[in-house]
């Protein structure tokens, strides 16, 4: 299994051509993969051409923009036959999500909406989250989709493994090193605890040009998109397989056989350990 993941550069476009001229260009950029991840919040370059408020953006790009970006994310993973795990865009439906998109090879469309709103998240008053995880079953095994501070929860991904899950997509949008850090700590985490692949995508740079910018996302995105394996024999002592180190773009081979033994014969047993675990007593000692 081969994938692809981004640290991509924040733009304003001109029209939503443009936009989808640059996501062309980047599937072309990673042939021959099986999946390809954007970022958390990638989709709002379809919003942004608009040029008006960013609440206006969003609620205008449902009836003019939205198709044709569904429609991009669907044409694009059947030319390349490949999987795009589409970023998010706020999308509505009977009420506001942050929604990523999971274009499929075969023509469908699926989507996984994010659970756990940030504050700022909250803040804009109208976006909310679901409290529905799903599981995709491929040709390549399953896999989930969690959307940035949902990585940080280590319950909704033992749902999603416990459930036979193998890989975990993690589309993040990060404005300071800390949050950065947090989704490389938690992708790193979720990985080890659960003998599994979790691979992140981010965004870099601020959404401006001239005299247009988004005041939602004043901060200047940044951190490093990774790809991260079990840590244990036969993978990579960091359980780090590939990071962007300032690329836009890396691959790498998920050997899901290789993963799958360290699961149940690995130098330890994170996963059946905890699939397993019999029930823990809690005592309170007085000093």
């Amino acid at each position: 299994m081969r994938v692809a993941t981004t640290r991509y550069p924040l733009e304003i476009h001109d029209s939503i051509d443009q936009a989808f001229e640059r996501l062309k260009e980047l599937c072309k950029k990673a042939c021959n993969v099986d999946f390809l991840v954007l970022p958390e919040y990638a989709g709002l370059e379809w919003v942004w051409p608009y040029k008006k408020s960013f609440q206006e953006n969003v609620e205008f790009f449902q009836t003019s923009g939205i198709e044709a970006y569904k429609n991009a994310l669907v044409e694009l993973a059947k030319g390349h036959n490949m999987t795009i795990i589409g970023g998010s865009v706020p999308v509505y439906d009977t009420q506001y999500y942050n929604r990523c998109y999971v274009a499929c090879p075969s023509g469908k469309l699926l989507w996984q909406d994010k659970i756990h709103l940030t504050p700022s998240e909250k803040a804009l008053g109208w976006l909310n989250g679901s409290n529905t995880l799903k599981i995709f079953d491929s040709d390549f095994g399953k896999f989930g989709v969690c959307i940035c501070y949902d990585s940080e929860f280590p319950e909704l991904v033992s749902q999603l493994t416990f459930a036979g899950t193998d890989v975990l997509f993690i589309p993040s949008y990060t404005d300071s090193a800390h949050g950065a850090q947090r989704i490389h700590v938690a992708a790193h985490a979720r990985a080890m605890e659960n003998q599994c692949f979790a691979i992140t995508a981010t965004c870099t740079g601020k959404a401006i040009r001239g005299d247009f910018s988004c005041d939602e996302f004043d901060g200047i995105a940044t951190g490093e998109a990774g790809i991260f394996t079990p840590i244990d024999a036969g993978f990579p002592e960091s359980g780090i397989l590939a990071k962007t180190e300032s690329n836009t773009l890396i691959m790498g081979d998920l050997d899901l056989e290789l993963m799958l033994k360290v699961r149940f014969s690995g130098q330890v047993l994170n996963f059946s350990d905890r699939t397993n675990a019999q029930s823990i007593l809690l005592e309170k000692e007085q000093l």
